[in-house]
């Protein structure tokens, strides 16, 4: 069915998803939908449109749920591709971080690392993101108690290795 899918079962599932955004189908399912819809070869509205979704749900599931875990995972997938324009996303990953705090520590360590990732990849929202919020994110770390504090010290450590100027010494690294 999705290999031989035209513009309107396209545009009638697009419409069904957004509308289930708004709470009345589990965000699971529509992850797993959206993320199989950009498998395929859309056109640049369609795949736009299934991207905006995503960030939409992205921003509307609660914090350290799973869905939303997933929709982090879908979106950095998405990100190392050069089909989709999740700019302003990366660039909003490293300042969500502040000031939000889940017991578990789950979806914190999640975006940490997708930082890590992008800015190993020399990433330019990335590291554009950094320049500004790299010193109230150490600041935030050092307020973490117990294995959270010291995996995030240890990623953000890791964070600002990859996205400083190689030229500069790394003398000034969080020391864990």
């Amino acid at each position: 069915l999705m290999d031989t899918m035209n513009d309107e079962l396209l545009v009638r599932i697009l419409r069904s998803a957004e509308s289930s955004s708004m709470g009345a189908t589990d965000p699971e399912l529509q992850l797993n939908l959206l993320k199989n819809l950009l498998k395929r070869h859309l056109d640049a509205v369609h795949r736009d449109a299934a991207v905006k979704l995503v960030i939409d749900l992205y921003g509307n599931l609660p914090p350290g749920s799973r869905a939303r875990s997933q929709a982090i995972c879908l979106l950095s997938e998405l990100a190392e591709g050069e089909a989709f324009d999740l700019g302003d996303w990366l660039k909003s990953l490293a300042p969500n971080l502040l000031g939000q705090s889940t017991h578990q520590f789950t979806e914190e360590t999640l975006v940490l690392q997708t930082v890590l990732k992008f800015a190993k990849m020399k990433n330019k929202f990335i590291v554009e993101s950094l320049l500004s919020t790299l010193p109230a994110l150490i600041d935030w770390s050092m307020n973490l108690e117990g294995d959270a504090g010291h995996k995030a010290k240890s990623l953000l450590t890791c964070i600002q290795y990859h996205s400083s100027d190689p030229s500069k010494k790394c003398d000034t690294l969080i020391s864990t």
